[in-house]
């Protein structure tokens, strides 16, 4: 017998901090029937995936959070200025918990395909499971890493030793005690794994197409009141950005200025690069992409350059979505 079709007014996949975040917007301010399928066993995304020696991200911490629980961001104590792949999925756990956001995902599941009816302004999307579910919305929140690359070494197929991939790393982890370890790539990911793994093998061979450039992250424990102080800065700018703009913001955010209302703020607390980063943090609302789409039309319109927000001529549009810029002393991991 078959199974009935469901419909939904919006199908997510994926259930990361995009997935999540899509889920908390569409279901509870505007009231719409979701379903989010996820392939993993929980939540999390990359944080899921994402398990090898060293995996981090490389957001102050202050501001890795979402912004529509302030309660929760500021109450939420990060154990270090750049917190680990634990930790992270902690805390998303602790978000889709607070706000009953797994009763409408479904886990272990992909979508393997969906087409659009454009008489009945509706897609059908298909999963592993065999489901065939409606809905008016379709949205991909799998990010942009999150097909795996498996190199195609010759004789790869005939290699007799236990080989891994970080995106697809064992849940419970590696021994590499008195191992011969080989690397291949140096990018952002390997720059978090290599000193790990170095401290246990016995050998380690990194290959190397192009030496990566690395400063010091200088992590660690962060200020409570410098963090107290941060948040501040990043409420503010969330509570104004909708009625000052762009321009208001980063001059709320500017070192010793003063607001429209005249009064200082915590802002100053922020030199120019962080400032920065809680611009285009407050912007983004904290991962939700659909929401930085939306607000930048509002705000005047910005381009991305250099990891700062600039006007555009006033007729010009933009070709891609905005992205946040990366540093080079460690990433977030790639899949």
């Amino acid at each position: 017998m078959a199974t009935a079709t469901q419909n939904f007014d919006a199908v997510v996949v994926g259930a990361g901090f995009s997935g999540i975040y899509m889920l908390k917007s569409l279901r509870d301010k505007l009231g719409l029937r979701v379903r989010v399928y996820e392939a993993g066993d929980t939540v999390g995304g990359t944080w899921y995936w994402n398990r090898y020696p060293g995996a981090r991200c490389d957001s102050d911490a202050y501001i890795y959070g979402f912004t529509f629980d302030k309660q929760l961001l500021q109450e939420w104590e990060w154990s270090e200025r750049y917190p680990e792949q634990p930790e992270i999925l902690r805390y998303l756990e602790h978000v889709a918990k607070r706000h009953d956001l797994k009763r409408d995902m479904q886990f272990n599941t992909r979508v393997i395909g969906g087409e659009f009816d454009e008489q009945t302004n509706l897609w059908t999307v298909h999963t592993d499971k065999g489901e065939d579910v409606t809905a008016r919305f379709l949205i991909a929140a799998v990010g942009t890493l999150s097909y795996t690359n498996i190199p195609k070494f010759k004789g790869f197929d005939k290699y007799k030793g236990k080989w891994y991939h970080t995106s697809q790393f064992p849940h419970s982890g590696v021994d590499f005690t008195a191992k011969r370890v080989g690397v291949v790539g140096t990018g952002a990911t390997a720059v978090q794994a290599i000193p790990e793994i170095a401290q246990q093998a016995k050998q380690l061979v990194v290959f190397q197409r192009t030496a990566n450039y690395c400063v010091p992250a200088r992590n660690g424990k962060v200020d409570p009141e410098v963090t107290k102080a941060r948040h501040l800065a990043v409420f503010r700018a969330i509570d104004k950005l909708d009625r000052v703009g762009v321009d208001g913001v980063r001059e709320l955010l500017g070192e010793g200025r003063r607001d429209p209302s005249g009064d200082f703020t915590a802002g100053a607390q922020l030199d120019t690069r962080q400032a920065d980063l809680v611009l285009q943090f407050v912007q983004s609302g904290g991962h939700d992409r659909a929401a930085q789409g939306r607000r930048l039309a509002r705000a005047d319109c910005c381009t991305h350059h250099r990891g700062r927000l600039t006007p555009w001529p006033q007729k010009e549009k933009p070709a891609t979505p905005l992205r946040r810029s990366r540093s080079s002393r460690s990433r977030r991991p790639r899949r």
